[in-house]
């Protein structure tokens, strides 16, 4: 399994975003897909301005991030093929509003 980050860069400002694009790439970062420049209505002004975005995902092995191939142990599926996982302990109910106060 190869895990990625992802995250969009986006800016009204196109040396704003094309400084930030750039130190990410610089960072490890691929571009994902292609520019955007969408044109939105400024309502107070009555202009329109460009908003900028880019996709970009960092790869697992320049995030430094580990898949884990195979666990110790497989998660259960649900809480029932786990009996104890259902039942907590008196203190844990209390912690959680299920238990009875004492005045």
């Amino acid at each position: 399994m190869d895990l990625t980050k992802y995250t969009v860069v986006t800016s009204d400002d196109f040396g704003v975003f094309e400084d930030r694009v750039n130190q990410l790439l610089g960072e490890g970062w691929k571009l994902q897909g292609g520019v955007t420049g969408t044109a939105l209505p400024d309502t107070k002004a009555g202009l329109v301005h460009v908003q900028w975005s880019q996709a970009m995902v960092l790869p697992a092995r320049a995030a430094g991030l580990e898949a884990v191939e195979a666990l110790e142990e497989p998660m259960p599926l649900d809480l029932e093929s786990e009996p104890e996982a259902r039942m907590l302990p008196d203190a844990g109910r209390a912690a959680q509003g299920g238990g009875s106060i004492t005045h």
